[in-house]
């Protein structure tokens, strides 16, 4: 898990000048003290650069974080022989992946190109010394690692050896115990029970499992306790195991009702009568015990890197989604059989017009049937109706892809038919200029008021300008709900001021212009824009006519969460002044962090 973790945050660095820090101090413990950063918009190929007088040895090193690996390095090592730098030795470092092929073929073109000696670290080889010989490291480079991880990664550490609750309890507590246990267990806490061990053996087996598996003992107090001397036993074992645990390896658990006086210096929960509420007091201590969970991985890992412990409150709160959801679907798929195979030019009319799948050259699917045009260039020979919920597999082919997959392209078609066209570059689709009165779209507000934004503008970018293109984004969610889910994206196209998209690493930094300032707020109001010009009914989406229509609910599915976050103390005077502007910016007013909107030109 550490390793996991560590490659995530390589992976998913934002920060390129805190990555040259940490390349350049990574450098330095590996072996060269002299190294000299330089890096810069303007550093003709070098970011750092080191001098071993004794060997008469210049090492120049270059720094990517870019997916193209190879493309970057090749313009660094050309760079670096074109400005005529000495170099004897060239040392890449990048958060790619590097195939040992590549690199014996990169390897041999740079030194017979240019004269170097390569050396590359990939993300695996800067992952092994960082996990395995610079573990601090991490810590000195927030921006990177997040702290929060690293707290995470000591819990899995701990998780990965020992991550048991045991729970010892008498033979009169067994009910107690095993709904204890069980409970937990459904909270995917690694739970198991015990009864206080009487034989030799089973004092064995169990002193052995405290000892290499169980990372919190939970013994439950009764009023025979003091007189069970197996029980006494167990008790100075686990004693033993909580010295060397620095008194965090029990939790005593004293039920209300009973009248023990035992000496309990470690820490004691008071069970109520109510079993649920002493659960949540259970838990509750757990949380605070950082008690392995199952369930730790993922959504949890993400959640608690953002929301810290004391900023989450428990409160129920409404939240608004991206999501719409698909409230019928055709009961029969149609499949026609053809005489004609449709050249190019034909399947690109066809997709705006009707969306279809074909499985054999000859066979084509589809919840619509096409227009008498069409049936007229196919030449249709006959078609039949497939029932989507009693045939399982069409043609060897699962019927539930096949509804996903016509869904799909129902949806790009219904994007072509509302009037947007289709990008073959940045493959978008957007809205053409002056296609809407003004580029921009009126819609109501989640205040109720009429209200509008603007669906393509202008940003200023270095010397000159370049234009950008709102474009609504439908993809199909199967399993996340009960019925099939509409995603609603956004994706900002980027282009010059004649329309002509940009390409390659143009595109990254001229979206970041453009985005900089969309805050939460920002990218609600173009959501709610785009629903409600994708609405072709009364709260509804209607693709198809009859018993063919897709009917898809146009209102935003409102989630409801049994916790929310504190956000007067979640975020920081900068995040709060931030937030308060751009809503202030867009409080039922057209989207005026975009300076350069088209009306404005």
């Amino acid at each position: 898990m550490a390793s996991n973790l560590t490659t995530y945050c390589l992976e998913k660095l934002t920060d390129y000048s805190e990555f040259e820090r940490f390349c350049s101090d990574l450098m330095i413990r590996e072996g060269f003290p002299n190294l000299i950063p330089l890096g810069g918009s303007k550093d003709k190929g070098r970011d750092a650069i080191h001098y071993t007088v004794s060997e008469n040895i210049t090492t120049i090193f270059a720094y990517s974080v870019i997916e193209d690996w190879q493309a970057k390095l090749r313009s660094d090592a050309r760079k670096i022989h074109n400005h005529d730098h000495s170099c004897d030795q060239l040392v890449f470092l990048t958060t790619s992946k590097v195939q040992s092929e590549k690199f014996d073929s990169q390897k041999k073109f740079i030194s017979d190109e240019y004269g170097f000696e390569l050396d590359i670290f990939d993300i695996e080889r800067l992952r092994l010394l960082v996990i395995n010989k610079y573990p601090d490291i991490r810590e000195e480079f927030p921006q990177i690692f997040n702290p929060l991880f690293l707290e995470i990664e000591k819990e899995f550490v701990k998780r990965e050896t020992k991550k048991y609750i045991s729970i010892i309890y008498s033979h009169e507590n067994k009910i107690f115990a095993d709904w204890i246990s069980n409970k937990l267990l459904s909270l995917n806490y690694f739970a198991k029970a015990f009864a206080v061990p009487e034989t030799n053996q089973e004092i064995k087996s169990v002193n052995n499992f405290l000892r290499t598996e169980t990372f919190l003992c939970i013994p439950i107090v009764s009023d025979l306790m003091q007189s069970d001397a197996n029980f006494i036993r167990i008790l100075a074992v686990i004693d033993s195991f909580n010295e060397t645990h620095k008194n965090k390896f029990i939790l005593y658990l004293k039920k209300t009702n009973l009248n023990s006086n035992i000496n309990l210096n470690n820490q004691v929960i008071s069970f109520p009568d109510n079993w649920q509420l002493g659960l949540q007091i259970l838990v509750d201590a757990l949380q605070k015990n950082f008690c392995p969970k199952d369930n730790i991985v993922g959504p949890n890992t993400a959640f608690y890197s953002i929301v810290q412990p004391g900023k989450v409150i428990n409160r129920q709160e409404e939240l608004i989604s991206n999501c719409l959801e698909v409230k019928t679907i055709p009961k029969f798929i149609n499949q026609f059989v053809v005489n004609k195979s449709p050249t190019a030019s034909d399947l690109a009319r066809f997709k705006s017009d009707w969306p279809f799948k074909f499985i054999e050259p000859d066979i084509y699917l589809s919840f619509q049937t096409p227009s008498p045009e069409m049936l007229s260039d196919l030449n249709i020979r006959h078609f039949t109706k497939i029932p989507v919920n009693t045939i399982h597999t069409i043609k060897g082919i699962r019927t539930n892809f096949i509804i996903n997959e016509l869904l799909r392209k129902s949806l790009e078609s219904y994007l072509l038919t509302r009037g947007l066209h289709f990008c073959p570059v940045s493959k978008d689709y957007y809205f053409p200029d002056g296609f809407l009165d003004k580029n921009r779209i009126v819609y109501t507000s989640i205040t109720g008021r009429q209200t509008y934004s603007s669906v393509i503008g202008q940003r200023a970018f270095g010397t000159g300008f370049i234009k950008y293109y709102v474009c609504p984004v439908l993809t199909l969610n199967t399993r996340d709900f009960k019925n099939p889910i509409i995603t609603l994206r956004i994706r900002v196209r980027v282009t010059d001021l004649q329309g002509n998209p940009f390409t390659g690493k143009q595109v990254v930094s001229r979206r970041k212009k453009v985005c900089k300032f969309w805050f939460n707020y920002t990218w609600l109001t173009k959501v709610l824009a785009l629903r409600a010009f994708l609405e072709n009914e009364n709260e509804a989406i209607i693709i198809g006519e009859g018993e063919e229509q897709i009917r898809i609910d146009s209102r935003l599915i409102i989630l409801n969460s049994p916790i929310s976050i504190e956000e007067s103390i979640s975020l920081s005077e900068t995040e709060t002044s931030a937030e308060q502007e751009d809503a202030s910016n867009f409080s039922d007013e057209e989207d005026v962090v975009d300076d350069y909107d088209s009306e404005n030109l």
